[in-house]
């Protein structure tokens, strides 16, 4: 009986001891806990909890093995031990689960970190190869870091030298599909001045006549009642436009170059970059019949080419009727309608917007 009682008193002043020494450490833990989860640092979460999981589990072991002794010496502390047991036992299997899922995270941090150093190796193949094609343009590479309005300011700074230099610069959106594009261009020099004769060469079209014909071939897909309630709608109050719009995968502006093109008026880069000729993009020709017409009349030049993303940079309107512009911009891209906006909304947006965007699907 002494002895049980002795073993028992030792039991709950070392459980004593390590509670109060478990709360100041805790606290301390807490703390770098939350620095580290902070700083997104995974593994190293893992190793504090990981500490504390063997400590509880020797408490743990230690304590049924003592425990165990005391049964077989008396039963008489069976349902006391069995809570202390308990205690520990639960306080194990929470650490257990956090370690779990700090493991968890951290494979998955260590996933992401992976998966992004082989995005940043394929995107920069994919800069690498672009660059070969257009090695007889000055191409320049637009900073990862770089904001929107950093990204527009470079252009316009790349404009106005390009006036007096002989150049129009177009900011490329490099990925798989539109390096493609440019691989059938710029395979060899035959390619590419077999590609830019057939466009030069295309029968002469009327940039104002291809916009009339569009938006002619659009009003008569709709009734009455849906066009004006939909097509011409209310004002949507949409803000305007000033920065270009980059649909990037990669979060990061690191698959954008800045290219000057070798030409004396800015409509000519599509005799010089690919794009359209599917589904409803117009061809390279008609681009730029439409592009001089545009920049004849409002001063609008082409400044970012993506896959399926044309912008334009245009001076601010601020004149009283853009509604026929904002009929032309529906003519030349009836895919608009696909992005919620209406004729009423894009001729407001049109007086104060330095920029039109078109995409097509």
């Amino acid at each position: 009986m002494q002895l049980t009682i002795t073993i028992g008193l030792i039991v709950l002043v070392v459980f004593a001891i390590l509670y109060q020494n478990k709360k100041r450490k805790e606290k301390q833990m807490g703390i770098d806990l939350e620095n580290l989860i902070e700083a997104n640092d995974w593994q190293g979460v893992s190793r504090i909890l990981l500490k504390q999981l063997i400590l509880w589990g020797v408490l743990l072991t230690g304590f049924i093995t003592v425990i165990g002794l005391v049964w077989y010496v008396d039963r008489k502390f069976k349902y006391s031990s069995l809570v202390v047991i308990a205690f520990v036992a639960w306080r194990f299997i929470k650490l257990a689960k956090l370690y779990y899922i700090s493991r968890y995270n951290e494979k998955a941090l260590q996933e992401e970190v992976q998966q992004e150093e082989e995005n940043h190796a394929f995107i920069e193949r994919l800069m690498t190869r672009a660059e070969e094609l257009l090695k007889n343009y000055n191409t320049t590479r637009i900073s990862p870091d770089a904001t929107p309005q950093a990204i527009m300011q470079m252009w316009l700074d790349a404009y106005e030298r390009g006036k007096s230099a002989g150049f129009h610069p177009v900011l490329i959106e490099v990925d798989l599909n539109l390096l493609d594009n440019l691989e059938d261009v710029f395979a060899d020099d035959n390619s590419f001045d077999q590609w830019q004769q057939q466009v030069l060469n295309s029968p002469a079209t009327d940039g104002m006549e291809l916009l009339q014909q569009g938006f002619k071939e659009l009003r008569e897909c709709y009734d009455t009642d849906y066009w004006e309630a939909e097509v011409l709608g209310d004002d949507l109050q949409y803000d305007a436009l000033h920065d270009f719009y980059f649909d990037s995968d990669y979060a990061s502006f690191d698959n954008i170059l800045l290219v000057e093109i070798p030409v004396q008026q800015p409509w000519q880069v599509f005799a010089h970059i690919p794009f359209g000729g599917w589904n409803d993009c117009p061809e390279e020709a008609e681009h730029m019949a439409i592009a001089k017409y545009w920049y004849e009349k409002y001063g609008a030049v082409v400044a970012h080419i993506s896959l399926d993303t044309l912008e334009y940079y245009v001076p601010p309107m601020l004149t009283v009727d853009t509604m026929p512009l904002a009929e032309e911009q529906l003519g030349y891209c009836h895919d608009m309608l696909q992005n919620n906006i209406n004729l009423t909304t894009l001729a407001r947006m049109n007086q104060a917007s330095t920029v039109w965007s078109f995409w097509w699907d």
